[in-house]
């Protein structure tokens, strides 16, 4: 499986990757967005499953347009150590993470809308986290439809990456998902 996987991957720029998906959304309402780089002009190459990887992004912000009612979208991505030691301390205890060197680079997908439910946050972090829970969960359940679908996906894109999940309800209204990376390489 992993050989095969290791076929589909490819080499793609991350700004590149998230206009794709943020485009994408378009047809879940009006909204806008805005893709951040740690450096301005700095391109940002990873490793990785192009559908996956864009779909990871795009599941994030259709959830803030479409549920959590976000009139704008932000993806704020780069290496690790660009954020303040203060940012890196949080996350890193969040996630479970004692050594900075651990992490290289983050995506995060940041909205202002009226903001994931914190119970439901922690849920979903350790779900997708956890390796070792292999059963399909649903998170959610909206307007009699069953929902979670892009929730296990982001676990299988995770275990593919090795990397961490952060879900939280920012300080001032909204959501952030966030993903950090071990390494800009697939496997």
């Amino acid at each position: 499986l992993i050989v095969m996987l290791g076929g589909l991957s490819g080499t793609l720029e991350v700004g590149e990757a998230a206009k794709e998906a943020l485009e994408d959304v378009r047809r879940y309402g009006d909204f806008s967005y805005s893709i951040i780089p740690d450096e301005e002009g700095r391109s940002h190459r990873f490793e990785s499953i192009k559908d996956l990887f864009v779909g990871t992004i795009r599941d994030a912000a259709r959830n803030s347009i479409k549920w959590g009612k976000a009139t704008e979208v932000n993806v704020r991505y780069g290496n690790f150590t660009s954020l303040t030691e203060t940012e890196q301390l949080r996350y890193m205890k969040n996630i479970g993470i004692r050594d900075p060197t651990e992490i290289k680079f983050y995506i995060m997908v940041e909205d202002n809308g009226t903001g994931v439910d914190p119970e439901q946050a922690l849920a979903m972090t350790r779900y997708t986290n956890d390796h070792s829970l292999t059963e399909t969960t649903s998170f959610s359940e909206r307007e009699g439809q069953e929902g979670g679908q892009g929730t296990n996906d982001l676990k299988t894109f995770i275990s593919f990456h090795n990397a961490r999940y952060l879900i939280e309800r920012k300080g001032g209204g909204g959501t952030r998902a966030a993903l950090f990376f071990k390494d800009t390489k697939l496997f």
